[in-house]
């Protein structure tokens, strides 16, 4: 995942929250009954080949940066951009 706008831990909360089901304020400052689903969250991404880069200069740097990955011997399936750009 290449993002060129959100931070590698904002994502990473984005992930938890949809895959457990969990408003994602709420993990900033989670509650009780939050625990379970957090845990279920984590427990599925964990071992996800999962490669976050959140430097990013430019859409021309993605292929650059994904043939360095293969070339690295990185089995690349997807290649996703996030692209948010605030006005």
């Amino acid at each position: 995942l290449f993002t060129l706008d959100t931070a590698t831990r904002i994502i990473l909360i984005r992930f938890i929250g949809r895959m457990g089901d969990i408003d994602t304020r709420r993990l900033l400052i989670p509650q009780a009954g939050d625990w379970d689903g957090i845990v279920s969250a984590v427990g599925k991404i964990w071992d996800w080949p999962l490669y976050v880069q959140d430097n990013t200069v430019s859409i021309s740097d993605i292929e650059l940066q994904t043939m360095a990955l293969a070339s690295d011997g990185c089995d690349i399936g997807l290649v996703a951009i996030d692209y948010a750009r605030r006005v």
